[in-house]
Order: C-alpha cells, then sequence, then structure tokens
C-alpha cells in the first residue's frame, strides 16, 4: 500500500494495522497491494488509485512495465531499462507532505549509519 498526502496528524496513537489512508483528510492518491493492477501478460501496464482522486498511474510502453508477482503484489522495477509508471494527473503538494508505506514482513534486516552488524527482526 502506498499512501501519498499532506499532513501528518500524530493526535492519537493507533495499534498495529490499524491505521488507513481513508484516515487522511487530505488523501491524495492510494495505490492498494494487489488491487487495480492491469497487467500486460505479467507486466503492470496501469495501477488504479483507490482514493476518489483519480491519479492512476500508466505505463504505455511494455517494456519499461514493471513486472508484477500475483501471489505478494510486489512490483519490481529494472532500473537498466528505465521502468516506471507515471500519474495520468498532476498531483500538485506543496509545503510538507507525508507519504505512508506499510509493510508485512516475516524476517527483516536493518543496518544503522555508521555500524558495522545489521540487526535482525524476526516476526
Amino acid at each position: 500500500m502506498l499512501k501519498l498526502g499532506l499532513g501528518l496528524s500524530l493526535s492519537s496513537i493507533r495499534p498495529q494495522g490499524a491505521w488507513s489512508p481513508t484516515d487522511e483528510t487530505s488523501l491524495e492518491a492510494w495505490y492498494k497491494n494487489k488491487e487495480g493492477i492491469t497487467l500486460n501478460v505479467s507486466d503492470v501496464s496501469a495501477w488504479a488509485d483507490s482514493s476518489s482522486n483519480s491519479h492512476n498511474m500508466v505505463q504505455a510502453t511494455a517494456s519499461k512495465q514493471p513486472a508484477y508477482n500475483a501471489s505478494t503484489g510486489a512490483l519490481t522495477f529494472d532500473k537498466t531499462a528505465a521502468q516506471s509508471l507515471q500519474t495520468t494527473s498532476q498531483i500538485s503538494i506543496s509545503g510538507d507532505f507525508t507519504v505512508g508505506v506499510r509493510f508485512v514482513y516475516s524476517f527483516m534486516f536493518i543496518s544503522f549509519l555508521n555500524s558495522p552488524k545489521p540487526l535482525a527482526i524476526c516476526r
């Protein structure tokens, strides 16, 4: 899930998993995992915005479409092929903004700057 909006509210603390982009009054765009995906064989040609603002992402050029894993919902972008998705409408943001990303993990490594050893987090 990827969310783009203006502002950040820390007025209430929510338990893990209780936050949703629809909680934000200034929601600009919302790209839900495994939803709104249009495939060109196994590559993503479009990703629909789940907010009411219609900032859909598209890529008409087949060689620039990211690969899609239907079981995990992962999009894989190949930087050597200049792969990208672009909005069909302009998203205009001024001032501070927030990008919210929800991660679901079973195992993760985190490296801290200037630290020789990574921190492993297991679920």
